[in-house]
């Protein structure tokens, strides 16, 4: 069993073309539940590469895009640097960390990032301390399998029911607006949570 190593994978991550199929089936999502209209301004939890990013780019006022891993966001950053936008920036922090980041968002969202992250409760509450009264969280990510859609890798998380998302974002000051299966495939399975803060509860810490 080994770990992920996102530094060594960057540099390839585009190339393979399930990455970029499941983009295209989160944005198509994240634009219907959430009725992005070109204004929003957004934080993404895990951006890679940034393609979900500048795929999101034309429905979405801004985006900051952040990752821990120092290789994704080079990735990101040769591609802003290629084609400069106003829109989109990127960062390389640890959003559990002391990140020192003071703006705040109409969204938060990350997609299949989340299975990857240790403390899943303390993200949350984090993170929504950067929402707006009224912001959202958007999270896609794999419903609770057995393991086998990683093989060999280790992730700290094989997925997550309904009631383990609903829970952690009730402590972060959120609740579940829906959860829903979006892939024809099990091996594919993921979710689309979609948190409305309670009225002003998201920044009143």
């Amino acid at each position: 069993m080994t770990p992920i190593d996102f530094n060594e994978r960057a540099k390839s991550w585009d190339a393979n073309p399930a990455h970029a199929a499941r983009n295209q089936a989160v944005v198509a999502a994240l634009r219907q539940r959430l009725g992005l209209d070109g204004t929003q301004t957004a934080l993404e939890l895990g951006c890679g590469t940034g393609e979900l990013a500048l795929a999101l780019a034309p429905f979405l006022g801004s985006i900051l895009g952040t990752d821990a891993s120092p290789g994704m966001v080079e990735q990101f950053a040769a591609k802003l640097a290629e084609k400069p936008t106003a829109k989109l920036r990127v960062v390389c922090l640890d959003l559990l960390g002391d990140h020192g980041l003071s703006e705040t968002f109409d969204l938060a969202y990350s997609a299949m990032m989340l299975h990857h992250v240790a403390d899943v409760p303390g993200l949350l509450v984090r993170v929504a301390e950067r929402l707006r009264p009224g912001g959202r969280m958007a999270l896609v990510d794999l419903v609770t399998e057995d393991g086998s859609f990683h093989g060999e890798m280790v992730v700290p998380h094989n997925g997550f029911s309904e009631k383990e998302v609903a829970d952690w974002g009730a402590a972060a000051g959120l609740r579940l607006l829906s959860l829903g299966d979006h892939s024809h495939r099990r091996e594919e399975r993921s979710s689309l949570s979609g948190f409305p803060g309670h009225s002003g509860g998201l920044t009143a810490r």
